[in-house]
């Protein structure tokens, strides 16, 4: 009697095990891969599909640039005019969308939220404002400190005539604003540092188109502007403490290819280590797989293979037939599940 419940309970807890683990691989077959994102233009630029996902197209009047800490390029383009164009976004999910779309431009397109966060950002009511040595090194102003130059600029009072081609000669750091994606940002102003230890700046932002080249950029050739000359101590300390805190620019480009290929996450972090990608990665690689499809064999099909054998061989047994039974459905339905599991893995 002892040993019939012995077996009982023997059967009962393999039973269970073997549904758990039924369970785990039903689960991990069930998780969602990252799907490539199919993207489409209309004919008249107006709008971008992504999915089932429309993205209307944003104007600014060449307002602002791409200057991304992050972007994510995806594998798939749309076609212009059978043309094929360059995708990308501020993430994988994105709500402002990039399409190069000829000439070295891209047109933008956003959803609902990627529109909210360009227009605070182009109305300044919400952006982020960096001070740059443009294209070394960058640090965050404070938005209070912009707010004081600007009011002083504004005021008119204190300006003085410098030529352009003065400030040009001068140490020139940039002042950009960014929308809060980090992803897109334009010129507001600049501050001038000259060999004497005097700082000035000038604001961008409401000055007439002929101070600007042809892509936007305030430009240093020719013509003199207002420029307003810092003097508070207090200012000038914030300044030179903005300055030294600078530190120097990085920007990060994620592939949808290098997701897809399970190099990186969509967030860019790698899933390898970037360093065995010479040679290593194809042994190591194929190793793992290797393993991968042995282990799941192992697990998923011969060790249960033994265990239906032995519930069928053993379910003669009249007391105990039940008990048996069970082992071996239950058997046949981990390797089952283990089969499809493999399956989907190989599709």
């Amino acid at each position: 009697m002892k040993k019939n419940n012995f077996i009982k309970i023997f059967s009962l807890t393999l039973c269970l095990l073997m549904l758990f683990s039924t369970f785990a691989l039903v689960a991990g077959a069930k998780e969602e891969e990252y799907e490539p994102i199919e993207w489409r233009l209309d004919k008249n630029l107006e709008y971008l599909i992504g999915d089932n996902k429309r993205y209307e197209r944003y104007y600014a009047n060449g307002a602002f640039y791409g200057d991304a800490d992050s972007i994510f390029i995806f594998k798939n383009g749309a076609y212009y005019e059978n043309t094929y164009c360059e995708v990308y976004g501020d993430s994988a999910y994105p709500h402002i969308v990039s399409v190069r779309t000829g000439n070295g431009y891209s047109s933008i397109f956003v959803d609902e939220e990627g529109k909210k966060i360009l227009d605070a950002f182009l109305d300044g009511s919400d952006c982020i404002y960096y001070l740059e040595d443009y294209g070394i090194s960058y640090t965050v102003l404070e938005k209070e400190l912009v707010k004081y130059l600007d009011s002083a600029y504004n005021k008119g009072t204190g300006l003085k005539s410098v030529d352009v081609s003065v400030l040009g000669q001068s140490k020139i750091y940039e002042i950009t604003a960014h929308d809060a994606t980090e992803t897109k940002a334009y010129q507001h102003g600049a501050i001038y540092v000259f060999p004497d230890g005097k700082h000035y700046y000038v604001c961008f932002d409401d000055l007439p188109n002929n101070y600007f080249d042809a892509d936007g950029y305030f430009s240093y050739r020719s013509g003199s502007v207002m420029a307003f000359e810092i003097t508070d101590r207090s200012r000038l300390k914030s300044i030179d403490t903005a300055i030294s805190d600078m530190v120097p620019r990085r920007h990060q480009t994620i592939y949808e290819e290098d997701v897809l290929n399970g190099f990186c996450d969509v967030y860019g972090n790698p899933v390898y280590n970037f360093n065995d990608y010479v040679e290593p990665l194809g042994v190591n690689r194929t190793a793992a797989i290797i393993s991968f499809f042995v282990m799941s064999f192992i697990v998923g099909i011969a060790i249960p293979a033994v265990l239906l054998i032995f519930g069928i061989v053993f379910a003669r047994a009249k007391r105990l037939s039940k008990c048996f039974y069970a082992v071996s459905a239950c058997a046949a339905l981990w390797i089952v599940s283990a089969a499809l599991f493999l399956l989907l893995v190989l599709i």
